[in-house]
């Protein structure tokens, strides 16, 4: 079964969750089993920041809220992907590059419009830069329910990285920023030494 993904027993990951009060959010784990059950993947999750939370299944792949209505195994999301690459600023590189095989590459200082992952309440939210509060604050949002919890938030510049997708298929990926009609990466990735 390890062969069908790039993560084995043991790994460190990270899952999302589709529940109500952590809709979107991304908490960090250790993967502790696999299993096929009535034809689906599942892993067991033990969470890195909820020591007290129980080990739980989950599928691998899940159908998100929105998408209820439509047709199984249409629109369906990834529930569990390897640990988050290491990201650094363009200035801080050669620090971060022979320690990991994939770096996410911030070019300049965080801007409105960029997605972001903001670390809060021991897990990573999803959300959008919308304005800045200060130097080191910014007023973030986050998707709506069902696919997030929404609301407007003020966040620390310090508890933010870059947004990256992740898919079987395709591996680790930047999605696209926007902000008045512009459209830009918050950051790029760059394979880091391999030995």
């Amino acid at each position: 079964m390890d062969l069908l993904l790039p993560f084995k027993v043991g790994d460190a990951i990270e899952t999302r969750s589709y529940g109500a009060g952590y809709r979107g959010a991304w908490f960090r784990g250790k993967l502790t089993d696999m299993r096929i059950r009535e034809g689906h993947l599942e892993c067991q999750v033990e969470y890195i920041d909820y020591p007290d939370e129980k080990r739980r299944w989950t599928r691998l792949y899940k159908v998100p809220p929105k998408c209820r209505n439509q047709k199984a195994g249409q629109n369906r999301e990834i529930m569990l992907r390897p640990r988050f690459p290491q990201w650094c600023w363009e200035n801080d590189i050669l620090e971060h590059w022979p320690q990991t095989d994939i770096v996410a590459v911030v070019s300049s200082p965080w801007k409105v419009g960029d997605l972001i992952d903001w670390w809060y309440n021991d897990c990573f939210w999803t959300g959008k830069i919308i304005e800045f509060l200060g130097e080191d604050k910014v007023m973030i949002i986050c998707p709506e329910i069902p696919i997030g919890e929404g609301g407007c938030w003020a966040a620390d510049t310090k508890d933010l990285r870059p947004v990256l997708d992740w898919s079987l298929l395709e591996g680790w990926s930047t999605p696209l920023s926007q902000e008045n009609n512009k459209c830009w990466h918050t950051a790029r990735l760059i394979e880091g030494n391999q030995g």
